[in-house]
């Protein structure tokens, strides 16, 4: 399996998806000049992300179950807000043309391995200070 491109067709199998895509011609229909950025599995140090409900869930039980069967990349609110940045710079000197853009951190896994690196990070800086089990489930 490859990474989605920016040109592959949607094919959303959720309200969620529907919305996204929805919101994208939305945009498009108004104007050209528009740029989107798509991301996936965004986290960051505010607001409610996968790595705030894994610290907290694992801070208050003894197990976790996290599905082992959905890969993505994690992405860091601070990495993709710099690009986006970088966008808006390089727009405003006719560098990059309107369009769609995907941007990730590199690499993937599954949400059960994300969790665990949440875990042991989570106890090499002392934000966990009780064990926890993380254990792999399936989304079905």
């Amino acid at each position: 399996i490859r990474p989605y491109k920016e040109d592959d067709p949607t094919e959303p199998i959720g309200v969620y998806g529907l919305t996204k895509r929805d919101g994208e011609t939305a945009i498009f229909e108004r104007s050209d000049a528009a740029y989107i950025i798509r991301t996936a599995w965004l986290y960051g140090q505010y607001g409610n992300n996968f790595v705030a409900t894994m610290l907290r869930l694992m801070a208050e039980r003894e197990t976790v179950r996290v599905v082992n069967d959905q890969r993505g990349s994690p992405t860091w609110a601070f990495d993709l807000a710099n690009t986006a940045a970088d966008l808006i710079l390089r727009s405003d000197r006719g560098e990059l043309p309107y369009g769609i853009y995907h941007y990730t951190n590199g690499g993937d896994i599954t949400w059960y391995e994300f969790a665990q690196e949440i875990y042991a990070q989570g106890k090499k800086t002392g934000l966990l200070t009780r064990d926890c089990a993380v254990e792999p489930c399936t989304s079905g």
